[in-house]
């Protein structure tokens, strides 16, 4: 007896060959690398074109299995549109319907069952089910690390690269009680490969995080990150992560503000499609104060991953620093609409706020940021100055004084407060206290808002011109 072959649906897209039972699309003859859940989308949509289909219908039809958020299916179309529209400068084959969902409007002709030549026999299709395999596990490993490039690499998807996706799915989250979960995975991804360039990467970016998130000793983070980076690159110069690593790096803990750009540019070079590499780059551009350059730059990373949270922040933080609180504002609220416990967007939201003279909304979005009690304590006189005067901040600087001079505890507990309260002498002491130890708030001194007070002592310009090497 011979078997029957299941029936295929296939459907012709213009040049593309769509076939939603194997779960593959081709153009050309050659497999595009797409993975299933990015077929499934696409396959609900043209099975009901010219059709609204809303979100909801999406979500359950494409994981059926799974409570993902709307993000997750943002991130679909955004491929699929760049896919189907490559070139095209009329409408979009997918559209949006506001508050609705979602419809495809592009040309359909659906094919006939092939199942008279079944695929497994064509030595063409054999070869096409090899290309689409290896091609959907590169994209599903590029997706999930959330803006990598897997140019150049060659490892074969295994236990290793498994642990260094769930390492990179926390670190994006760029939570304190989540990032040493995060350092873990990357380690383990080590263990089990160690010539894995992408978790030497991870490694380093962990470790970044957590200096930058006031976790561990920040000297022994960004001694283990500059090691970790410099080991990525070694490992695989031609991906684009462990430059971004090794530019965080120079940034954070070199004080190398030259060499930082020059990896950065360089993990552009290798893939400008990577968001996480303009992401690294707008960080060197706002915190140096080139922000119009800045806001290019974030502008086309948000473009390549319009769902980013940490693009998304960094955008507004560039607003901060440029002094436009309200446009700050805007874009974080965005931000809270999708992702509403994102601690670096309530963190940002709370000083616009605070800057625009509405300290109890700033107040309420601080106690959602999951800062540190020491962070907490400035920020919370900070904002009740808009009361007080400026008595609470002057209260925490009279108490953090007296620390200092009875327990030597580290200067830069003095420099908020003192800056926020205008004693210029107690806060330029303090940073010149911290350039001998290269701490990282130095890096913000040239844009923050909360340094004004300073700008015109002569010092504090000379400290920034040694900082960014002016």
């Amino acid at each position: 007896m011979t078997e029957t072959a299941p029936t295929r649906r296939i459907y012709r897209l213009s040049s593309f060959r769509l076939d939603s039972s194997r779960k593959f699309m081709e153009r050309d003859g050659t497999v595009l690398p797409l993975g299933p859940r990015v077929i499934d989308t696409l396959t609900v949509l043209v099975e009901n074109a010219g059709e609204v289909v809303d979100k909801e219908t999406l979500l359950r039809r494409v994981w059926p299995d799974a409570n993902v958020v709307e993000s997750s299916l943002t991130k679909n179309i955004c491929i699929l549109r760049k896919i189907l529209d490559d070139g095209n400068h009329g409408p979009s084959s997918i559209q949006t319907v506001a508050r609705r969902g979602y419809r495809f409007v592009g040309p359909i002709e659906q094919e006939a069952d092939p199942n008279a030549s079944p695929v497994l026999e064509s030595p063409r299709g054999a070869r096409s089910a090899v290309i689409f395999v290896a091609a959907g596990i590169a994209l599903l490993i590029t997706l999930a690390w959330g803006w990598s490039s897997r140019r150049g690499a060659q490892e074969t998807f295994n236990v290793s690269d498994r642990e260094y996706l769930v390492g990179r799915h926390i670190w994006l989250k760029m939570e304190r009680s989540e990032m040493l979960k995060a350092l873990d995975r990357f380690e383990r991804a080590a263990e089990l490969n160690p010539k894995s360039a992408f978790a030497h990467a991870g490694i380093a970016d962990a470790h970044v995080a957590m200096t930058m998130l006031a976790l561990g000793t920040p000297a022994d983070n960004l001694r283990k990150a500059r090691a970790a980076a410099i080991r990525a690159v070694e490992l695989d110069s031609n991906l684009v992560l462990p430059h971004v690593s090794l530019g965080f790096v120079k940034l954070i803990s070199d004080f190398d503000p030259t060499g930082s750009e020059r990896e950065f540019r360089k993990a552009i070079q290798l893939d400008p499609q990577s968001a996480l590499a303009r992401f690294g780059y707008g960080i060197l551009l706002s915190h140096s104060g080139r922000l119009d350059e800045a806001r290019t730059v974030l502008a086309n990373a948000r473009e390549l991953d319009p769902v980013s949270t940490l693009v998304g922040v960094e955008s507004a933080r560039v607003e901060y620093y440029a002094r436009r609180y309200s446009r700050a504002v805007e874009l974080l609220n965005d931000i809270l609409y999708r992702e509403p416990a994102s601690s670096q967007a309530h963190y940002y939201m709370a000083l616009s706020l605070r800057a625009m003279s509405r300290p109890g909304e700033a107040l309420a979005h601080l106690r959602q940021a999951r800062v540190t009690e020491s962070v907490l304590a400035e920020d919370e006189a900070w904002i009740a100055a808009a009361h007080d005067g400026g008595a609470a901040t002057r209260k925490l600087l009279a108490e953090r004084l007296r620390l200092v001079a009875a327990n030597g505890a580290a200067p830069d507990v003095l420099l908020v407060p003192a800056a926020d309260a205008g004693e210029v002498p107690v806060a330029i002491s303090a940073l010149e206290q911290m350039w001998k130890t290269r701490e990282l708030p130095l890096l913000q001194l040239k844009v923050h808002p909360r340094f004004d007070s300073l700008r015109s002592d002569p010092r504090f310009q000379t400290l920034v011109q040694r900082i960014w090497r002016e």
